[in-house]
């Protein structure tokens, strides 16, 4: 008996379960979002920057596949036009390649869910592996629970779509993964903090990842050369992603302040803080960028003139009441909306309905407005706890510690980037920060009460 047991956390036995486990991690993914019946995420205007890049354009111009719809096929275009530079444009440019190899004169929306899909499995298969786990018990609950987890529509429904999201799902969990290896791989981990920071402009705050990853490998050799390195393309990625983002008659800067700022009972002062009058822009209050079609031009040419991100962002550290306040609505929003309203979209060829609550129930759904305001007091008491005892040796601790920040910042980033408009989609990076949180957390007390027992 004790020897089938051993058997059983063979190491072999050990790698063949993770195997299996990354296995029906695509398995769900594919079932989910692939066949039989295709579930993805509308464009919302936004498909262009991935699109652009190697020429697609939609069979079907018409409003039916904005918001509503999910187009299954995309045409190839002539001209190919690269204005946003993103990390998925990598797994863009890996579905049109086989789309070349297959002989397909348009790229299929499936192709690129199944690359999203299949990147995402390999890293949730590194995950599983590096645990650390020397039984096969552990090693089953963990890649059952981060299944469930991870695979839900709340994160993959955006694998089949162009929006920029997905890369930054891969990458982020591809990091956590050979960050937690004791096997020595620095380029490769500092290519996901890279390929995370290139997603989107927004995800730039995940440079910091360098300081965990900094310490991991400090007393290694050549740190001096990694520390240039990581210097130059920080400075690369700063450069670039602020070009990216253009303040200059931007709906971002628009929403941020009209749905953000100044959507607030001290509304006036705010307006006048700015220099902008408020009989002439009292009435844009409350409304995004597109619902304030009657805005003359030479208005909005003096709220560009006025106001930018960097001015919002001094503001609000000037103005702490504010940021209180703001922050008190955000708490209610997320339990009250934790998910956006066009999550998941059909094909019209499969189902006229095209919101998702009418197909299937999201785990999230249910479990966040629950799980997610004490799960953020724990996040900072675990921190504490973590400091407190110095568990600054240990991979899985080092990420506990290093989480928490980026739960706050990622919100200030959303709000502060485009205010209340299209808020639960804006903080989908947020959720899948705090989904890592978890299951690390989970990870991490089964290891100490694991060491207790022995």
């Amino acid at each position: 008996m004790f020897r089938s047991i051993k058997a059983l956390n063979h190491p072999w036995v050990l790698q063949l379960a993770a195997a299996l486990s990354a296995l029906l991690f695509f398995v769900v993914l594919m079932s989910t979002l692939i066949y039989p019946w295709p579930l993805g995420l509308a464009d919302n205007h936004d498909y262009w920057r991935l699109m652009d890049p190697f020429g697609l354009t939609y069979p079907d111009a018409s409003d039916g596949y904005y918001f509503q719809h999910i187009s299954l096929t995309f045409l190839k275009g002539p001209l190919w036009h690269l204005e946003i530079i993103s990390s998925g444009i990598a797994f863009v440019g890996i579905a049109y390649l086989l789309s070349i190899i297959f002989q397909l004169s348009y790229v299929p929306l499936v192709l690129l869910g199944a690359v999203h899909c299949l990147f995402y499995s390999v890293a949730f298969y590194f995950y599983i592996r590096n645990t650390g786990y020397k039984h096969l018990f552990p090693i089953v609950v963990t890649g059952l629970v981060a299944l469930l987890f991870l695979t839900d529509i709340f994160f993959t429904a955006y694998f089949n779509s162009f929006y920029q999201e997905s890369s930054v799902f891969i990458f982020l969990l591809f990091f956590i993964a050979l960050f937690q290896s004791k096997k020595v791989h620095f380029w490769w981990e500092w290519l996901m903090v890279v390929g995370v920071a290139f997603s989107k402009v927004s995800n730039i705050t995940f440079l910091l990842l360098f300081i965990p990853l900094a310490i991991k490998y400090w007393h290694r050799k050549g740190r001096s050369l990694k520390l240039i390195v990581t210097i130059m393309v920080c400075s690369v990625i700063f450069f670039i992603q602020s070009s990216n983002q253009n303040d200059s008659n931007s709906p971002n800067v628009f929403n941020s302040f009209f749905v953000g700022l100044a959507q607030d009972q001290h509304s006036e002062q705010i307006l006048h803080d700015f220099g902008l009058k408020y009989n002439d822009f009292s009435p844009f209050v409350g409304k995004n960028y597109w619902q304030a079609y009657d805005l003359a031009d030479n208005l909005k040419a003096e709220f560009y003139q006025k106001v930018n991100h960097r001015k919002i962002v001094l503001y609000y550290l000037s103005h702490p009441i504010i940021v209180l306040e703001k922050l008190r609505q955000i708490g209610g929003e997320l339990v009250s909306e934790p998910r956006p309203q066009n999550l998941a979209n059909r094909s019209d060829e499969f189902s006229p309905d095209f919101v998702l609550e009418k197909n299937i129930t999201s785990f999230w759904q249910k479990a966040l407005p629950i799980i997610l305001l004490p799960g953020l007091l724990l996040s900072l008491v675990q921190l504490f706890y973590l400091i407190k005892w110095r568990y600054y040796h240990d991979y899985t601790a080092q990420l506990l510690i290093v989480l928490p920040f980026f739960l706050p910042l990622q919100l200030a980033v959303s709000f502060i980037g485009d205010g209340w408009n299209e808020f639960a989609k804006h903080n989908s990076t947020f959720y899948f920060v705090f989904v890592l949180w978890l299951v690390l957390s989970g990870q991490f007390w089964y290891k100490q009460l694991e060491m207790k027992r022995l």
